[in-house]
C-alpha cells in the first residue's frame, strides 16, 4: 500500500505506485482487504481510491467474481467519456 502525503495528488506517483503493484506477491490479499474494510485513501492492491469504490459497486452486482478479475473492467468504463465512477456515499457505510 502506498499513502500520498497531505495535500499531494501527483497522478505520476499514484502510476509508479500502481506498477510496484504489480509485482507484489500479496497484491490479491492486499486488494481484498482494501476492498473488504472500506479503505479509500492510497493505493492498495494496485488499484487507486475510485477504482476500488467502483469494484466495491461491481461486486455487490457479481459476489461470485473476484475483484482482481474485474479491474480491467473498471478500468475500460474509466476511460469512458464521462464515466465518474460510482457517486461518492453509496458505499461508504
Amino acid at each position: 500500500m502506498w499513502f500520498p502525503a497531505v495535500g499531494q495528488s501527483d497522478p505520476m506517483r499514484f502510476r509508479e505506485a500502481i506498477k510496484i503493484c504489480s509485482g507484489c506477491p500479496v497484491q490479491t490479499p492486499c486488494l481484498n482487504e482494501a476492498i473488504a474494510n472500506h479503505d479509500y485513501v492510497g493505493i492498495w492492491g494496485g488499484t487507486n481510491e475510485r477504482e476500488r469504490r467502483s469494484l466495491r459497486e461491481l461486486l455487490q452486482a457479481n459476489p461470485d467474481v473476484s475483484p482482481r478479475d474485474l479491474i480491467p473492467k473498471v478500468r475500460t468504463l474509466k476511460r469512458r467519456r464521462g464515466w465518474r465512477g460510482p457517486s461518492r456515499g453509496t458505499d461508504d457505510k
